[in-house]
């Protein structure tokens, strides 16, 4: 008898089973075996829920004996999630060579950093020179180059490996100190070295502050910068007597209004017909991330507004938080229907607007001053703005003389001269970038004092200052602009202003991240009218 019989089962002849059965014996044994498993299946639930009950008993024996928290067992088995570590992506970015390719090829920013340091032997010759992130290691090299006696050169990313055979191949390893590092995990500096003369950094991020670089480069500062122990109208040793400086010495965020059509079409209108599908979903988040884009001067719409002037010589990392009022005052508008439409601010989201202006987006970028002393330059004073690609040969940088096509250029027109702030009116520096002119030439100057902090006792040729800005009146930066799209754009008019405030702080996701937040109101200068608050 196999395990499928049962004893009210008897076979007859043949071996078919015996009774009614025998007319559908097949359909007799498939009951049986489903009768059969249904028993052992019912067993074997009635023993799994005997068995639980006795772990649960013996499991809750356990830990109220030894005091054992089940949840901690639960955590202790499960695998560890690391927390977020910014700083490691951060310098990974760093490591390859595409990143450290284009910063090297953005002109305006390698030639200014170039021309600074090999303009002013009064502030690098004999130097002690601290590059804070220093990449590839060209401030560090160029800072060599202009006389530093010693160069400490600071990175923590792989790619100090390239920076520290870049140094040995150009002849310069006697004289820069490579230092794998971040430079907050410093406690001493190389050679007993306690202060250094400059500090050196090509730390701006897009809007400027964008990988909160600039609280590294503040910590080296007050760490290891001479601090400023002279009076500032001391003249007999460079810098005026005070101490340390920073280069660069004065950063100038700046905000405006604009209309870039071409984003616009880009990230927004597109979606709406897309090989005849409308995607406009996927647009909807565009308003909540600022675009790093170019726009082109022509789409400015208003004068710019300065909404923070970074001193970096006393500037403290609390700061960098901060939130600043503005106010924006639109441009002259075209008056005629035909100059409306010339203007190309006719349309926006696709449907025509009866020929009105709008402004679209806010516009930010940063303008960038180096000053041999670490003065600051005021509020209204311009930034050199370069223009066109045939400024400078790329043998200019180190050689510092203007190509053929700039030299005819500047023999045709000079740009505005910059006043530094404590300066008299008549202490110009020229933008002309072929020329070499100290804050103050004491030869022309009559009736200015020979305690003024500017004198230094170094010739003009000594001496230079410098700045650059990333905005849409330059020529374009690998930096390029941070354009906050509006959802509602705003109709302007005549003599409107737009005021409003610009709070930015360090987004709670990553810390070298940031998070802004625009919240702005219309003035009607005919009525004095204010319009809503939009954020």
């Amino acid at each position: 008898m196999n395990e499928w019989s049962s004893d009210s089962d008897e076979e007859g002849p043949l071996g078919k089973p015996s009774g009614d059965g025998s007319k559908h014996p097949e359909s007799q044994t498939l009951r049986r075996k489903v009768r059969h498993l249904e028993e052992r299946l019912a067993k074997a639930q009635r023993e799994l829920v005997d068995y639980r009950r006795l772990v649960n008993t013996r499991i809750s024996n356990v830990t109220s004996i030894g005091g054992i928290d089940l949840d901690e067992v639960r955590k202790e088995d499960s695998p560890e999630v690391s927390p977020r570590d910014d700083d490691t992506h951060y310098f990974e970015s760093y490591n390859e060579q595409a990143i450290h390719y284009t910063m090297l090829t953005d002109r305006v920013r390698t030639t200014t950093y170039a021309t600074f340091i090999l303009s002013n032997p009064s502030l690098f010759q004999g130097a002690v020179v601290m590059d804070v992130g220093c990449g590839t290691g060209i401030l560090s090299l160029l800072a060599a180059q202009a006389g530093a006696k010693r160069v400490i050169a600071v990175e923590a990313s792989k790619i100090a490996d390239k920076a520290e055979a870049i140094f040995k191949g150009s002849g310069y390893a006697d004289v820069i100190t490579l230092v794998r590092s971040k430079v907050e995990d410093l406690k001493t500096l190389p050679d007993d070295i306690t202060r250094v003369d400059v500090i050196i950094s090509e730390w701006m991020g897009y809007a400027l502050l964008y990988e909160s670089m600039l609280d590294s480069v503040l910590h080296a500062r007050d760490r290891f910068l001479k601090p400023n122990t002279t009076p500032l109208s001391s003249t007999d040793q460079p810098n005026g007597g005070r101490g340390g400086v920073m280069a660069p010495s004065q950063c100038r965020m700046m905000l405006a209004l604009c209309d870039p059509q071409s984003l616009i079409k880009q990230h927004v209108t597109f979606w709406n017909d897309v090989y005849g599908f409308n995607m406009s979903a996927m647009a909807a988040e565009v308003y909540d991330d600022a675009i790093i884009d170019h726009v082109s001067k022509e789409c400015l719409l208003s004068a710019p507004s300065s909404i923070n002037d970074l001193n970096l010589q006393e500037i403290h990392p609390e700061d960098l938080l901060f939130t600043s009022e503005f106010v924006l005052k639109v441009n002259e508008l075209p008056t005629s229907p035909a100059a409306k439409a010339k203007s190309g601010n006719v349309y926006f989201m696709g449907k025509k607007h009866d020929h009105r202006i709008f402004a679209t987006a806010f516009v930010l970028w940063f303008d960038t001053f180096f000053h041999p002393d670490g003065k600051q330059y005021p509020p209204d004073a311009p930034c050199k703005v370069h223009t066109g690609d045939g400024d400078w040969e790329v043998s200019d940088v180190l050689k510092l003389k203007p190509s053929a096509k700039r030299r005819k250029t500047l023999d045709q027109a000079s740009g505005p001269p910059i006043v530094p702030t404590g300066a008299p009116a008549s202490a110009l520096v020229s933008s002309s970038p072929e020329q070499a002119i100290p804050a103050v030439d004491v030869d022309d100057q009559k009736g200015v004092s020979q305690n003024s902090p500017v004198q230094t006792g170094f010739s003009r040729a000594d001496r230079r200052e410098e700045s650059f800005t990333t905005g849409p009146h330059g020529t374009p930066t690998h930096w390029k602009q941070a354009v906050f799209l509006l959802k509602d754009p705003i109709e302007l008019k005549r003599g409107m202003e737009v005021k409003g405030s610009f709070r930015c702080w360090k987004s709670t996701e990553n810390s070298r991240e940031l998070d802004v937040e625009l919240c702005f109101s219309t003035i009607d200068s005919s009525t004095s009218q204010e319009g809503e608050t939009s954020a």
